[in-house]
């Protein structure tokens, strides 16, 4: 029998044990991206987990993509419109949240809250678009 004599287990600490799995998700999930780079579940997980481990930019870049792969869908502007804010990208979050809720995004609570729109939510045209947009969907 073959004994390691210089093996032992290595306790990490359960931050740094989270942080390595995390890593491992992204490097797992961005190969398979690279593989196919249409598929809308691959690329929302990925664009999570860049979200969750503070790595905004390449997480835009995600964003951007899911926007382009579903250009109608609400979340995924939404989802850039936050990126962008969370980058100081005002003008531009502001542009992607009128296309989020053109194309039906309606939860107000969220808009008003999400820390990530706290840069958006600073600047003046904030209630401005808010206001006129939501009036557009308000019955008659």
């Amino acid at each position: 029998m073959l004994h390691h004599r210089y093996s032992r287990e290595i306790e990490l600490e359960r931050h740094v044990a989270l942080r390595l799995a995390e890593e491992f998700e992204i490097d797992l999930y961005a190969a398979h991206v690279e593989q196919d780079t249409q598929d809308v579940d691959l690329l929302v997980e990925l664009g999570d987990l860049y979200t969750r481990a503070g790595r905004v930019e390449e997480g835009i870049e995600i964003d951007k993509k899911l926007v382009n792969v579903c250009p109608e869908e609400p979340v995924f502007h939404y989802n850039l419109a936050c990126s962008q804010s969370l980058l100081g990208q005002t003008d531009l979050a502001l542009g992607s949240l009128r296309s989020a809720i053109e194309f039906g995004y309606r939860n107000l609570d969220l808009l008003e809250t999400d820390a990530d729109l706290q840069a958006v939510r600073e600047d003046p045209r904030f209630p401005e678009l808010i206001e006129s947009i939501f009036r557009k969907f308000e019955p008659e």
